[in-house]
């Protein structure tokens, strides 16, 4: 009996209508998520978007989708944004898995967006274990809340308003405005921004709950539902009480685990007060020239990473026979990065000397950090 011969082949759709041959897996992976928000996804999200899949014999049989969204570091705000990707969507066939496909379009992916300048990439797991060889880590955790909504449209007598398009801007100014002093990193936030989460949301019968004082936006959560159960998505807060807006804390949960892809486009990310530089010995398995090691310079600007070898930096640089200062997996540099683990982390592990903690200390982590995207 003549063996059928498989070829496959992984490569980026190109044109929405190409783009839209993957929805059936999407459902088939995904059977949680109601027509209304997979419409919502392919006629939205699918515009700007750009997906990988693995075409066995013509059939896709495991896709990755990547969502662009832009980051900015508030110190450094008179420089452009920088394009980041959030890894969704990510699914095999039930009857394909195990057979290293999606190993293939993870690996093909990951160096793309290298290859693009990506500094770093994150996504939101169904299962950290799946992504942990592929060196993602936590590094963000999103607090938890119960919400409790009245049918009135008030909480304990309080009003609120249901956003729509016409408060996209004023929610923008408003968002920005609070990240900015807050936090070190985040989606930036504008008009178009909004209208579209407001989409998103709509998608699963939810929306942006505003709450005014003297006519102006003190606070707002955004929610959607799972069946009758609302779910706080994010809620940003200027001197209102969380009991006010019918909000309860109920502990942090970790939420979004990143990948450090390009260490140059990295790298100016990274401040410190004072100049400083240290050996580090940086283990990529998956992105070759993220391997190995390198001379890390941290200035008030900005930082570099020189390679370590011979003819790229000098002799004089290093220091007693050359031994790294720090051997850290690009993982676990993320997570020291993003602010997600101390420096007392390595030390207790006893992979780092106190002179070396007292050198990273120095440094100006991007944290705390702020990412509730879903898609």
């Amino acid at each position: 009996m003549q063996q059928t011969i498989r070829e496959t082949i992984v490569r980026k759709l190109k044109e929405k209508e190409e783009k839209n041959r993957t929805r059936r897996l999407w459902e088939h992976a995904f059977p949680e998520d109601s027509k209304k928000f997979v419409d919502y996804y392919y006629e939205e999200k699918c515009r700007d978007n750009c997906i990988w899949v693995l075409e066995e014999n013509g059939e896709i049989r495991s896709m990755v989708q990547l969502n662009p969204y832009f980051f900015q570091r508030p110190p450094l705000a008179e420089r452009k944004e920088t394009r980041i990707y959030y890894i969704v969507g990510v699914s095999t066939q039930k009857e394909y898995r195990k057979k290293g496909y999606m190993d293939r379009v993870l690996r093909k992916v990951l160096v793309s967006m290298k290859e693009e300048g990506a500094p770093f990439t994150f996504l939101m797991p169904a299962r950290k274990e799946i992504y942990l060889p592929y060196e993602f880590r936590y590094i963000y955790d999103r607090e938890e809340y119960i919400c409790h909504v009245m049918k009135d449209m008030s909480v304990n007598g309080e009003k609120y308003e249901l956003a729509d398009f016409n408060k996209a801007e004023e929610l923008a100014d408003f968002a920005s405005d609070i990240l900015q002093q807050r936090y070190a990193i985040y989606a930036s936030r504008n008009e178009a921004y909004y209208k579209r989460w407001m989409k998103e949301l709509n998608a699963q019968d939810g929306g942006i709950s505003i709450f005014r004082e003297n006519g102006k936006i003190k606070s707002y959560y955004a929610f959607g539902k799972d069946g009758n159960k609302i779910e706080i998505q994010e809620v940003l807060n200027k001197d209102v009480p969380l009991s006010q807006m019918g909000l309860q804390k109920k502990g942090k949960k970790p939420l979004i685990m990143a990948r450090i892809l390009n260490l140059d486009k990295m790298a100016p990310f990274i401040m410190s007060k004072n100049p400083l530089s240290l050996k580090i010995y940086i283990k990529d398995s998956v992105i070759k020239e993220n391997n190995g090691f390198f001379l890390w310079e941290v200035g008030t600007r900005g930082s570099s990473f020189k390679r370590l070898e011979r003819g790229v930096v000098q002799a004089a640089e290093l220091s007693e026979e050359g031994n790294p200062d720090w051997t850290v997996s690009i993982g676990e540099l993320g997570q020291f990065i993003f602010g997600y683990k101390p420096v007392s982390y390595w030390m207790e592990r006893k992979e780092i000397s106190e002179k070396t903690s007292e050198i990273l200390e120095e440094i100006c982590l991007l944290s705390p950090v702020f990412i509730n995207e879903i898609v």
